[in-house]
Protein backbone atom coordinates (compact mmCIF):
# COMPACT_ATOMS: atom_id res chain seq x y z
CA UNK A 1 0.00 0.00 0.00
CA UNK A 2 1.40 3.48 -1.51
CA UNK A 3 0.65 6.77 -1.20
CA UNK A 4 -0.61 7.85 -4.91
CA UNK A 5 1.46 10.74 -6.55
CA UNK A 6 -1.90 13.14 -6.03
CA UNK A 7 -1.17 12.90 -2.43
CA UNK A 8 -4.85 12.83 -1.23
CA UNK A 9 -5.57 9.25 -2.11
CA UNK A 10 -3.92 5.54 -2.00
CA UNK A 11 -3.14 2.78 -4.08
CA UNK A 12 -2.35 -1.04 -3.79
CA UNK A 13 -0.94 -3.89 -6.07
CA UNK A 14 -3.76 -4.51 -8.52
CA UNK A 15 -5.41 -7.68 -8.39
CA UNK A 16 -6.89 -8.13 -11.96
CA UNK A 17 -10.16 -8.22 -12.01
CA UNK A 18 -10.91 -6.71 -8.68
CA UNK A 19 -12.44 -3.35 -8.35
CA UNK A 20 -8.84 -2.24 -7.29
CA UNK A 21 -8.14 -1.99 -10.41
CA UNK A 22 -10.72 0.90 -11.43
CA UNK A 23 -8.37 3.37 -9.21
CA UNK A 24 -7.21 4.39 -5.66
CA UNK A 25 -8.86 4.70 -2.68
CA UNK A 26 -9.67 7.75 -0.91
CA UNK A 27 -7.83 7.07 2.29
CA UNK A 28 -5.26 4.55 3.81
CA UNK A 29 -8.20 3.01 6.41
CA UNK A 30 -9.88 2.14 3.19
CA UNK A 31 -7.22 0.62 1.43
CA UNK A 32 -6.25 -1.95 4.05
CA UNK A 33 -10.03 -2.68 4.40
CA UNK A 34 -9.75 -3.64 0.69
CA UNK A 35 -6.66 -5.60 1.32
CA UNK A 36 -7.82 -7.72 3.99
CA UNK A 37 -11.19 -8.22 2.42
CA UNK A 38 -12.44 -11.72 1.17
CA UNK A 39 -12.95 -10.12 -1.86
CA UNK A 40 -9.67 -9.14 -2.96
CA UNK A 41 -8.26 -12.20 -1.30
CA UNK A 42 -9.88 -14.56 -2.98
CA UNK A 43 -9.00 -12.49 -6.47
CA UNK A 44 -5.88 -12.38 -6.03
CA UNK A 45 -4.73 -16.40 -4.89
CA UNK A 46 -7.77 -17.33 -7.26
CA UNK A 47 -9.86 -19.25 -5.07
CA UNK A 48 -13.49 -19.01 -3.92
CA UNK A 49 -14.66 -16.13 -2.47
CA UNK A 50 -17.72 -17.57 -0.14
CA UNK A 51 -14.83 -20.43 0.79
CA UNK A 52 -12.53 -18.33 1.98
CA UNK A 53 -14.88 -15.70 3.65
CA UNK A 54 -15.72 -19.11 6.06
CA UNK A 55 -12.01 -19.50 6.50
CA UNK A 56 -11.44 -16.57 8.12
CA UNK A 57 -14.74 -15.88 9.94
CA UNK A 58 -13.05 -19.02 11.47
CA UNK A 59 -10.03 -18.06 12.49
CA UNK A 60 -11.49 -14.73 13.73
CA UNK A 61 -13.88 -16.55 15.90
CA UNK A 62 -10.89 -18.87 17.13
CA UNK A 63 -8.17 -16.21 17.30
CA UNK A 64 -9.59 -12.78 19.11
CA UNK A 65 -5.97 -11.31 19.04
CA UNK A 66 -6.77 -10.23 15.83
CA UNK A 67 -8.73 -7.36 16.92
CA UNK A 68 -7.44 -4.40 18.30
CA UNK A 69 -9.62 -4.67 21.62
CA UNK A 70 -7.56 -7.41 22.45
CA UNK A 71 -4.32 -5.30 22.58
CA UNK A 72 -5.67 -3.13 24.87
CA UNK A 73 -2.26 -2.25 27.17
CA UNK A 74 -1.04 -1.63 23.67
CA UNK A 75 -3.44 1.02 22.67
CA UNK A 76 -3.12 2.92 26.13
CA UNK A 77 0.70 2.98 25.78
CA UNK A 78 -0.44 4.40 22.24
CA UNK A 79 -2.38 6.84 22.45
CA UNK A 80 0.03 8.84 24.56
CA UNK A 81 2.18 9.33 21.34
CA UNK A 82 -0.74 10.64 18.78
CA UNK A 83 -2.52 13.50 18.34
CA UNK A 84 -5.64 12.41 16.94
CA UNK A 85 -8.10 11.33 19.37
CA UNK A 86 -8.93 7.99 17.36
CA UNK A 87 -5.50 7.93 16.21
CA UNK A 88 -4.80 4.10 17.23
CA UNK A 89 -7.90 3.30 15.69
CA UNK A 90 -7.55 4.92 12.20
CA UNK A 91 -3.42 3.40 12.31
CA UNK A 92 -4.66 -0.35 13.06
CA UNK A 93 -7.40 -0.02 10.08
CA UNK A 94 -4.25 1.48 8.13
CA UNK A 95 -2.32 -1.84 8.93
CA UNK A 96 -0.31 -0.30 11.82
CA UNK A 97 0.02 -2.32 15.17
CA UNK A 98 -0.58 -0.56 18.31
CA UNK A 99 2.89 -1.97 19.77
CA UNK A 100 5.00 -0.58 16.94
CA UNK A 101 3.44 3.21 18.04
CA UNK A 102 6.34 4.16 20.44
CA UNK A 103 9.53 2.65 18.36
CA UNK A 104 7.78 4.99 15.64
CA UNK A 105 7.56 8.05 17.57
CA UNK A 106 11.60 7.69 18.60
CA UNK A 107 12.63 8.38 15.33
CA UNK A 108 11.27 11.86 16.02
CA UNK A 109 12.45 12.30 19.65
CA UNK A 110 12.97 15.83 19.43
CA UNK A 111 9.68 16.80 19.06
CA UNK A 112 7.87 16.68 22.55
CA UNK A 113 3.89 16.90 21.61
CA UNK A 114 1.91 13.85 20.44
CA UNK A 115 2.53 12.81 16.57
CA UNK A 116 -0.11 12.82 14.11
CA UNK A 117 -1.58 9.74 12.17
CA UNK A 118 0.45 11.07 8.94
CA UNK A 119 3.53 10.83 10.71
CA UNK A 120 2.92 6.99 11.88
CA UNK A 121 1.43 6.21 7.90
CA UNK A 122 4.72 7.99 6.44
CA UNK A 123 7.40 6.24 8.33
CA UNK A 124 5.65 2.98 7.86
CA UNK A 125 4.46 3.44 3.67
CA UNK A 126 7.09 6.88 3.02
CA UNK A 127 10.54 4.81 2.60
CA UNK A 128 11.90 7.83 4.73
CA UNK A 129 15.57 8.24 5.69
CA UNK A 130 15.35 7.63 9.21
CA UNK A 131 18.93 8.84 10.30
CA UNK A 132 17.41 11.78 8.39
CA UNK A 133 14.52 12.08 9.98
CA UNK A 134 16.19 12.27 13.20
CA UNK A 135 18.55 14.66 12.74
CA UNK A 136 16.22 16.88 11.01
CA UNK A 137 13.30 16.91 13.62
CA UNK A 138 15.91 18.76 15.95
CA UNK A 139 16.06 21.54 13.67
CA UNK A 140 12.30 22.13 14.07
CA UNK A 141 10.94 19.91 17.00
CA UNK A 142 7.39 20.13 15.13
CA UNK A 143 4.46 18.06 14.77
CA UNK A 144 3.59 18.99 11.62
CA UNK A 145 7.05 19.61 10.50
CA UNK A 146 7.61 15.88 11.57
CA UNK A 147 4.68 14.56 9.40
CA UNK A 148 6.22 15.99 6.47
CA UNK A 149 9.56 14.87 6.68
CA UNK A 150 8.21 11.51 7.33
CA UNK A 151 6.99 11.52 3.90
CA UNK A 152 9.92 12.76 2.12
CA UNK A 153 11.18 9.60 0.13
CA UNK A 154 14.77 8.68 1.28
CA UNK A 155 16.27 9.59 -2.41
CA UNK A 156 14.98 12.87 -2.56
CA UNK A 157 16.69 15.70 -3.15
CA UNK A 158 15.14 17.23 0.74
CA UNK A 159 17.31 14.33 2.15
CA UNK A 160 20.48 17.04 3.20
CA UNK A 161 21.70 18.87 5.81
CA UNK A 162 20.33 21.99 4.35
CA UNK A 163 17.05 21.11 5.09
CA UNK A 164 17.82 21.37 8.81
CA UNK A 165 19.42 24.24 8.32
CA UNK A 166 16.62 25.87 6.12
CA UNK A 167 13.79 25.37 9.13
CA UNK A 168 16.22 26.74 11.85
CA UNK A 169 16.14 29.56 9.86
CA UNK A 170 12.87 29.52 10.07
CA UNK A 171 11.40 28.91 6.66
CA UNK A 172 8.04 26.85 5.77
CA UNK A 173 7.51 23.68 4.27
CA UNK A 174 7.02 25.22 0.67
CA UNK A 175 9.93 27.59 1.22
CA UNK A 176 12.25 24.78 1.65
CA UNK A 177 10.64 22.60 -1.06
CA UNK A 178 11.63 26.25 -3.25
CA UNK A 179 15.17 26.42 -1.92
CA UNK A 180 15.87 22.58 -2.64
CA UNK A 181 14.32 22.88 -5.89
CA UNK A 182 16.40 25.98 -7.00
CA UNK A 183 19.86 25.08 -5.40
CA UNK A 184 20.00 27.97 -2.80
CA UNK A 185 22.79 27.58 -0.10
CA UNK A 186 21.47 28.27 3.91
CA UNK A 187 25.49 29.73 3.34
CA UNK A 188 23.97 32.26 0.85
CA UNK A 189 21.53 33.49 3.14
CA UNK A 190 23.84 33.89 6.14
CA UNK A 191 26.07 35.67 3.90
CA UNK A 192 23.23 38.17 2.62
CA UNK A 193 22.17 38.46 6.51
CA UNK A 194 26.17 39.61 7.24
CA UNK A 195 26.74 41.78 4.33
CA UNK A 196 22.77 43.68 4.83
CA UNK A 197 20.60 45.18 7.65
CA UNK A 198 18.44 41.64 7.37
CA UNK A 199 18.28 38.97 9.74
CA UNK A 200 18.98 35.12 8.72
CA UNK A 201 15.46 34.60 8.52
CA UNK A 202 14.73 37.67 6.70
CA UNK A 203 17.53 36.93 4.07
CA UNK A 204 16.49 33.05 3.35
CA UNK A 205 12.89 34.79 2.78
CA UNK A 206 13.65 37.19 0.23
CA UNK A 207 16.55 35.01 -1.54
CA UNK A 208 13.16 32.27 -1.94
CA UNK A 209 11.13 34.92 -2.71
CA UNK A 210 13.10 36.04 -5.56
CA UNK A 211 13.59 31.45 -6.33
CA UNK A 212 9.70 32.01 -7.13
CA UNK A 213 10.35 34.38 -10.11
CA UNK A 214 13.18 32.18 -10.92
CA UNK A 215 15.62 34.67 -10.37
CA UNK A 216 19.25 34.58 -8.35
CA UNK A 217 20.30 37.61 -7.44
CA UNK A 218 23.83 38.57 -6.15
CA UNK A 219 24.35 40.16 -2.94
CA UNK A 220 25.60 43.55 -4.48
CA UNK A 221 22.01 43.16 -6.32
CA UNK A 222 20.03 43.29 -2.76
CA UNK A 223 22.71 46.00 -1.49
CA UNK A 224 21.23 47.76 -4.65
CA UNK A 225 17.84 47.30 -3.97
CA UNK A 226 18.46 48.20 -0.46
CA UNK A 227 19.62 50.95 -1.38
CA UNK A 228 16.41 51.99 -2.73
CA UNK A 229 14.45 51.48 0.18
CA UNK A 230 13.18 47.86 -1.66
CA UNK A 231 14.81 45.17 0.85
CA UNK A 232 11.93 42.47 0.29
CA UNK A 233 10.93 43.85 -2.87
CA UNK A 234 9.92 40.54 -5.28
CA UNK A 235 8.78 40.49 -8.66
CA UNK A 236 6.09 38.02 -9.94
CA UNK A 237 7.45 35.84 -12.44
CA UNK A 238 5.10 36.33 -14.82
CA UNK A 239 6.23 40.23 -15.28
CA UNK A 240 9.85 39.29 -15.47
CA UNK A 241 8.50 36.86 -18.07
CA UNK A 242 7.15 39.23 -20.42
CA UNK A 243 10.47 41.39 -19.90
CA UNK A 244 12.81 38.68 -20.61
CA UNK A 245 10.65 38.35 -23.57
CA UNK A 246 10.64 42.03 -24.80
CA UNK A 247 14.43 42.01 -24.21
CA UNK A 248 15.34 39.30 -26.98
CA UNK A 249 15.09 42.03 -29.46
CA UNK A 250 17.52 44.20 -27.65
CA UNK A 251 21.28 43.57 -27.96
CA UNK A 252 23.29 42.70 -25.02
CA UNK A 253 19.80 42.14 -23.29
CA UNK A 254 20.25 41.92 -19.34
CA UNK A 255 19.66 38.07 -18.03
CA UNK A 256 16.68 37.21 -16.49
CA UNK A 257 17.40 38.11 -12.38
CA UNK A 258 19.28 41.67 -13.98
CA UNK A 259 15.63 42.08 -15.32
CA UNK A 260 13.72 41.27 -12.46
CA UNK A 261 15.93 43.72 -10.19
CA UNK A 262 15.83 46.38 -13.21
CA UNK A 263 12.19 46.35 -12.85
CA UNK A 264 11.39 46.32 -8.89
CA UNK A 265 13.34 49.92 -9.25
CA UNK A 266 11.80 51.20 -11.79
CA UNK A 267 8.25 50.08 -10.30
CA UNK A 268 6.42 48.40 -13.50
CA UNK A 269 6.94 46.61 -16.86
CA UNK A 270 6.79 49.89 -19.50
CA UNK A 271 9.20 51.68 -17.46
CA UNK A 272 11.82 48.48 -17.88
CA UNK A 273 10.92 48.23 -21.15
CA UNK A 274 11.51 52.02 -21.97
CA UNK A 275 15.04 51.82 -19.96
CA UNK A 276 15.91 49.22 -22.36
CA UNK A 277 14.93 50.91 -25.47
CA UNK A 278 17.57 53.49 -24.43
CA UNK A 279 20.61 51.33 -24.47
CA UNK A 280 20.20 50.62 -20.14
CA UNK A 281 21.24 47.28 -19.52
CA UNK A 282 22.30 46.63 -15.55
CA UNK A 283 19.98 48.16 -12.90
CA UNK A 284 22.83 50.04 -11.73
CA UNK A 285 22.43 52.30 -15.18
CA UNK A 286 18.47 52.37 -14.26
CA UNK A 287 19.38 53.31 -11.10
CA UNK A 288 21.12 56.10 -11.74
CA UNK A 289 19.12 57.12 -14.99
CA UNK A 290 16.51 57.24 -12.59
CA UNK A 291 17.60 59.28 -10.34
CA UNK A 292 18.18 62.05 -12.87
CA UNK A 293 15.04 62.04 -14.13
CA UNK A 294 13.69 62.38 -10.80
CA UNK A 295 15.96 65.28 -9.70
CA UNK A 296 15.30 67.08 -13.39
CA UNK A 297 11.57 66.20 -12.17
Amino acid sequence: MRRAEDRRTWTIPIVRGCKCSRGSFKSPQAAGAHLRSSEHLARQFKVSSRRLDEVLQAVLAASPVTTLQSHADAVVTAEAFLHEEAGVRDLWLAGVHPGLIPRLADHAQAVEEPLPVAYYLGLTYGNPDLSWLRATTRARPDPTVASWLAWVPHDSALVTDDTGEWLRLGLSQREVELATATNISPGAARELAYRSVRTPHAAARDLVGWAAADCRPTVEQMLLLDRHGLASSHPSSAAVDHLVDYARSCRGAPDRTELGVMLSIAGNRQAVQRFLDEGVRTAEMLAARQVTIDGAA
